[in-house]
């Protein structure tokens, strides 16, 4: 077997050895509600890692991806009793704004992306 023909498949692969794994250590990891669990559970991230791409794919960097996060979820927090399921606007306002300061400090006052998201 040819190890150049399987190495761009060796995060498929490790992905599906860990979950044979788990599996198997575990067989509960298998529950139609476990599975939910844990999509619920890796959707934030997924969401998060998206938008870290596109920045890395332009040449930039975002350090202030997880500041972002944590001010949301503390806006979240803090308004959720108030507003109830409209915090969810309030939070993703409150995103656009974060974002929109550091994009403007980095685009218009052509602060490195380095500096301007480590900034944040």
């Amino acid at each position: 077997m040819n190890l150049e023909r399987i190495k761009p498949h060796f995060p498929w692969l490790t992905l599906l050895a860990l979950v044979c794994v788990v599996g198997a250590a575990n067989p509960a990891f298998f529950d139609p509600l476990g599975l939910l669990s844990l999509v619920t559970d890796v959707v934030p991230l997924f969401i998060m890692a998206l938008g870290m791409t596109f920045a890395i794919y332009i040449g930039g960097i975002d350090l202030s991806a997880q500041q972002v996060a944590n001010m949301v979820t503390v806006v979240a927090t803090v308004y959720l009793s108030q507003f109830g399921i409209g915090v969810a606007v309030i939070c993703i306002l409150a995103g656009f704004v974060f974002g929109a300061v550091s994009g403007y400090v980095t685009t218009r006052l052509y602060v490195p992306s380095f500096v301007s998201t480590l900034a944040m």
